[in-house]
């Protein structure tokens, strides 16, 4: 569609005074980079961190950078609200062995940026980090990583309340609408929103695999958890240690609408129930670290093995059977190129000889799911796959990190060797490259949550493809003056909505055919429902 409108637009624009005012909020950017207003460091809330060299838990003020359409210039002032995680592995750039690893990594900034221009509200978040990845016991390697993930999603409901708490108390400063709330996490940020979506439950971190083996004293205990409320807090964050958890904000509600994950997995896909978030993903079939299917996650700073999670493979498909991805699942998003390309890549059987065993992964219908197929380069080094061809970063910034977290920790760390060995399976590393990739991403997922929260045209994306058709037709398209609404059987509504998702016209009709006169509209692009007694379809009418 975008592509197609596109095309429509450069006809249009010889001899018109038309612009890209006519593109639809939250599916395309309406505002321009000098329109978005970035305010940093705002402090969200203080927990107990973790401290990265042995020592007692500490304080740590958590923060976030908020983007959103000026004020000034946007006429929506309750406008949806987009959290975003970042990668990095639990650990602070550099240590982590990645250039990446903070809300300011290039393709967080560039998401947030182009979620912003769409209309959206993004606050990019820091949450705490520290594990112990280093460990040469497995029992440590992997408690210590779950006890991080579960810190982070305690962290993104403490953000949650935070901004529903400035919507009631602060006069809502950033104009959200505190009732459509999606989260978006790359790489380690997809564990923490996926977790954040469908870990709710005491009984669903005892699983076998979530409970001590071996003892592990004094971290952890034979037959327990190794996530213990006593220690950490309870599901919602509450109780716990106080030299481990701090709970904030209380009385404002935790509850998201969505979450979408750029890599990463889901811990277990048997936390995914009935009535909870829905879920959409792009994730790189070969990704060497967090496995496309199902499979162990493998640490990036040492490639040892932690715990077996499930990808967005296994889990988008029992999402989809549990009925919360009703709202785009199976949606027609006729024109869409990016939807079409998703779908293209179903029903197929890819090579995923991640360990070297000549294997193959089947990729049935998971719809939700954007597989990417980048060259199986398993030949070189596993390690070689590409998992995040969306990250890009600047070699001078990193020599200049990696020097000042030399000077700090008294480490070692390289910035060649760093450099070198994240380009290994990033090849062609760029922004060219990675703003591509976030462009697709993002153009993917906008639809998607158009849908689930119900915000701008969501309807104008499609209907779901085993619905029956009333074939109509609009004309004269561009006009301005009377247009016709025509189809085959009887009307029963025909709405003409702006682009803000204003109704300015209703026609209740039990013929076929409907007149609009358009001659006191503005120029730009509307969008045309009809409703028959077969189904809701949709239509974009240009006013010239």
């Amino acid at each position: 569609m975008k592509k197609q409108l596109l095309s429509i637009f450069a006809i249009i624009a010889i001899g018109t005074s038309f612009t890209a005012t006519a593109q639809s909020r939250y599916d395309d950017p309406i505002f321009t980079n000098a329109q978005i207003t970035i305010t940093p460091d705002i402090t969200y809330g203080t927990n107990q961190a973790i401290s990265l060299t042995g020592g007692a838990p500490y304080a740590q003020a958590l923060k976030m950078d908020v983007y959103q359409p000026n004020q000034s210039i946007d006429a929506v002032q309750n406008r949806p609200l987009v959290l975003v995680l970042h990668t990095g592995n639990f650990l602070p750039p550099i240590i982590n062995g990645a250039p990446t690893g903070s809300r300011k990594d290039s393709s967080i900034v560039q998401a947030c940026m182009e979620f912003a221009k769409r209309g959206y509200v993004v606050a990019a978040m820091t949450y705490r980090l520290g594990w112990n990845p280093a460990s040469t016991d497995e029992e440590v390697r992997r408690g210590t990583l779950l006890q991080a993930v579960f810190r982070a999603v305690l962290d993104v409901k403490t953000a949650t309340r935070f901004m529903r708490k400035e919507v009631a108390t602060n006069s809502n400063p950033y104009k959200i609408d505190d009732t459509k709330i999606a989260v978006y996490g790359h790489g380690t940020g997809g564990y923490i929103a996926l977790g954040l979506a469908y870990l709710d439950k005491q009984a669903e971190m005892e699983l076998p695999k979530f409970v001590c083996q071996l003892d592990a004293a004094p971290l952890f205990v034979q037959g327990q958890s190794y996530i213990l409320p006593a220690l950490l807090g309870n599901i919602d964050g509450t109780g716990g240690n106080a030299a481990f958890n701090t709970y904030e904000h209380a009385g404002y509600s935790n509850a998201v609408n969505m979450v979408m994950n750029v890599g990463g997995a889901l811990a277990d896909t048997s936390w995914i129930n009935a009535g909870e978030p829905a879920c959409a993903s792009v994730h790189c079939i070969r990704d060497p670290f967090a496995p496309f299917n199902s499979g162990i996650v493998v640490v990036p700073t040492t490639q040892g093995d932690v715990v077996d999670v499930q990808g967005a493979n296994i889990f988008i498909q029992n999402a989809n059977a549990k009925g919360i991805n009703n709202a785009y699942n199976n949606v027609s998003f006729i024109g869409d190129p990016y939807t079409a390309r998703a779908r293209s890549m179903y029903n197929q059987t890819y090579a995923y000889e991640l360990l070297n065993t000549g294997g193959t992964v089947s990729v049935n219908y998971p719809d939700g799911l954007f597989p990417i197929n980048l060259a199986d380069r398993t030949a070189i080094n596993r390690f070689a796959n590409e998992g995040s061809p969306w990250d890009w970063w600047d070699i001078n910034v990193l020599t200049a990190t990696v020097a000042a977290t030399n000077a700090v920790t008294g480490g070692t760390y390289d910035a060649a060797t760093i450099n070198g060995s994240n380009v290994l399976s990033n090849p062609g590393m760029s922004a060219v490259k990675g703003k591509t990739y976030v462009d697709t991403v993002i153009n993917y997922f906008c639809p998607r949550i158009m849908r689930q929260l119900q915000i701008g045209n969501w309807e104008a994306l499609g209907v779901k493809n085993n619905e029956t058709a009333n074939q109509f037709s609009v004309y004269p398209n561009p006009s301005n003056g009377l247009v016709t609404v025509s189809a085959d059987n009887a009307l029963k509504q025909v709405e003409v909505f702006d682009l803000a998702g204003k109704v300015i016209f209703t026609c209740n009709n039990s013929t076929n055919k409907c007149v609009i006169n358009t001659s006191e509209f503005n120029k730009g692009m509307y969008i045309i429902k009809v409703q028959s007694n077969q189904a809701i379809q949709t239509t974009k009418l240009l006013v010239d």
